[in-house]
C-alpha cells in the first residue's frame, strides 16, 4: 500500500512538473495554446480540474467511440443520420453520439469533449468533420467507409455540374486524359472548396486509392470506375434490403415454420442474425450479411438495441424490422405459422425456396443511405 500511495505521489509530481513546463512555454508563446483550450479559458470552463485532459485525452475518447461503433457493426453514416439536425451535428446531438457509445462520461468532459471536436468553433460539425473524427485510422488514414462517403459525395457534386467528363475536362489542363497530383488537388480546391472540404493529405490519399495503375496520374477511366463503385454502392439501398428480407419471410412460411419460434432468446446477436439468414438464403455472402446487420441495427429503435456482448436487438423489435413490411404488423402479431402471402402459397405447393435477391459483390463496409445532400 506503502509503495502504491509513493507511485501515485511519483506520478503526480511528475503531471505537475509537465504542466509548469507547458505553462511555462505557452506563456512565452500563447499561440501554442490549442485552440479549443483557449476557447474553454474565454468561456471561463478550463478549470484545474479538467486542466490536464487535453488534445490527447479527446483524441483517446474520440478513438474509444469509434472503436465502439465498429464492434458494434454501426456505420458511421448511419450514426450521423440518426443523430444529425438538418445535415449536421450540434452540441447536442454531438453529445447524444457520444453518450450511445460511452454512457459514463462525465457532463463537464462532454462539454470539453464537444470544444476539441468543433475544431473550427463553428457550433456544428459536417459530415466531413465528423468522419474525420471517427472514420480514420490512428495514423490519420480515410477508412473505407470514409473513403465511400467522400466518393459518393464527389459522384453527386460532379453529375451537378454536367456530369464527370466535363468536369474532368476542365481539370485536365493538359489534355492529356490523366490527372496529375497537383492539378487533382488544385481543380478540387480551387471549385469544389465549399462542397468538398477535405484536407490535401485527404486529397491525395483519395487520388492514390482511384489511381489503381500506380502511374501517379490519374486516368479519366479510373476516376470513372471509383465513381461507379461508390454508385453502386450507394444504390444497394433499402430497395434491395426489403426484397432480401421479403423472400427470407416468404421461405419462412413456405417452410411452414411459426415466425416467433425462429427466436428463442429476448434479443438477437448477429451471429444468430447470420445463422437464420444462411439458414433460409444460403446463397447470401457475408458482405451481404455485414449489410443488412447494419441496415437493421439502423432501422431499429434505439431502445430495441442490446449492447452487451458486441451488440444485439431486441427479438421484438428484430421480428418487426424483417417480417412487418412484408406480413403486416397486425398479421405479424397473430402469425399461427401459415401462409398470408400468395408467394409464400405457391412456393410451399411447388416446394421451391426463393433465392437471396442479387447485389453487387463489393467487399468492405457497405453504406445503404443515399449519397449526402
Amino acid at each position: 500500500e506503502k509503495q502504491r500511495l509513493q507511485d501515485l505521489l511519483t506520478e503526480r509530481d511528475e503531471r505537475i512538473r509537465r504542466m509548469e513546463e507547458d505553462v511555462t512555454r505557452i506563456r512565452k508563446d500563447p499561440h501554442l495554446l490549442h485552440p479549443a483550450i483557449q476557447r474553454l479559458r474565454k468561456m471561463g470552463l478550463n478549470t484545474p480540474a479538467l486542466a490536464a485532459l487535453g488534445e490527447r485525452w479527446a483524441g483517446y475518447v474520440l478513438g474509444r467511440i469509434s472503436m465502439a461503433m465498429e464492434l458494434g457493426h454501426c456505420a458511421f453514416r448511419s450514426v450521423f443520420a440518426n443523430h444529425a439536425v438538418g445535415g449536421y451535428l450540434t452540441e447536442e446531438s454531438f453529445k447524444a453520439v457520444i453518450t450511445q457509445f460511452e454512457a459514463s462520461i462525465k457532463s463537464d468532459q462532454l462539454t470539453r469533449l464537444w470544444f476539441f471536436a468543433d475544431s473550427d468553433g463553428s457550433g456544428r460539425l459536417d459530415l466531413f468533420e465528423y468522419m474525420r473524427l471517427f472514420g480514420c485510422t490512428a495514423n490519420g488514414d480515410m477508412s473505407d467507409e470514409y473513403y465511400d462517403v467522400v466518393v459518393m459525395h464527389m459522384y453527386k457534386k460532379f453529375h451537378a455540374r454536367g456530369g464527370l467528363r466535363r468536369v474532368f475536362a476542365a481539370a485536365d489542363k493538359h489534355q492529356n486524359q490523366a490527372l496529375s497530383p497537383s492539378e487533382w488537388i488544385q481543380f478540387l480546391q480551387g471549385n469544389f472548396a465549399s462542397e468538398i472540404d477535405l484536407t490535401k493529405q485527404e486529397l491525395m490519399q483519395i487520388f492514390h486509392r482511384m489511381n489503381v495503375s500506380n502511374t501517379g496520374h490519374l486516368s479519366l477511366a479510373e476516376l470513372d470506375a471509383a465513381l461507379e463503385i461508390a454508385a453502386s454502392k450507394c444504390h444497394v439501398s433499402e430497395k434491395w434490403v426489403r426484397e432480401t428480407f421479403q423472400s427470407l419471410t416468404v421461405n419462412v412460411q413456405a417452410s411452414g415454420l411459426q415466425v416467433r419460434k425462429l427466436i428463442s432468446s429476448s434479443a438477437v446477436s448477429m451471429q444468430e442474425f447470420s445463422d437464420l439468414m444462411k439458414r433460409f438464403l444460403p446463397s447470401l455472402r457475408a458482405s451481404q450479411l455485414d449489410r443488412l446487420w447494419k441496415f437493421l441495427w439502423t432501422a431499429v429503435p434505439q431502445d430495441q438495441h442490446v449492447r452487451a456482448n458486441g451488440g444485439s436487438i431486441a427479438t421484438e423489435g428484430f421480428l418487426s424490422a424483417i417480417f412487418s413490411p412484408t406480413l403486416g404488423a397486425l398479421e405479424l402479431m397473430a402469425i399461427p405459422g401459415d401462409g398470408y402471402s400468395a408467394g409464400a402459397d405457391a412456393a410451399r405447393r411447388s416446394g421451391r425456396r426463393l433465392s437471396a435477391v442479387a447485389a453487387p459483390s463489393s467487399t468492405g463496409v457497405e453504406v445503404v443511405e443515399q449519397v449526402a445532400a
